[in-house]
């Protein structure tokens, strides 16, 4: 069923059924995942990356959202709500990691080189799991465009095509 003034290329199913992932299945360990992404602290976005498929291009992580996360205080006071930056973030991230994989693409750093088609369809209240999905999409050597989801209890909760460039 489509929304009223929805755009119909956009997907809103879920690109994968996150019900049937096993989110303990470790696709690839921490360390390599930290190789690939050099955010820390706060801007760790994956807890886990629980699915990985180069074959059929898709990347499968999630973050454990909780009331107590840095941004919660302040986003909104009383009532925390994930900001949608962090969503596309954590996409991001995903992305990142396929795209690095699939192009054998070591020691480069990935930015953000736009975004497209980028939909919220609904608010993400802690405590949650969020599951971050990217898709195969166009692969570069300089640069990428991959379709993404964050998926919370098996709704999308965002789409967007990130556009990716490597910075270094």
């Amino acid at each position: 069923m489509a929304n009223r003034g929805s755009n119909p290329k956009m997907a809103q199913e879920p690109y994968v059924d996150t019900g049937s992932l096993d989110p303990d299945k470790v696709a690839l360990p921490i360390e390599e995942v930290r190789r690939h992404l050099p955010q820390r602290y706060e801007f760790e976005m994956l807890d886990r990356l629980c699915h990985l498929d180069l074959d059929r291009e898709i990347c499968v992580g999630y973050k454990d959202l909780s009331s107590d996360d840095w941004w919660a205080r302040g986003h909104f006071p009383g009532r925390p709500v994930l900001p949608g930056i962090l969503m596309i973030e954590g996409a991001g991230h995903v992305g990142t990691i396929l795209w690095k994989k699939k192009s054998a693409l070591e020691n480069i750093i990935i930015g953000f080189g736009g975004l497209e088609r980028v939909r919220f369809r609904g608010q993400v209240i802690p405590p949650a799991r969020i599951y971050f999905v990217a898709r195969g999409g166009k692969f570069g050597r300089r640069m990428s465009r991959l379709p993404t989801q964050a998926i919370v209890n098996g709704k999308v909760v965002l789409e967007a095509t990130i556009l990716g460039i490597a910075l270094a």
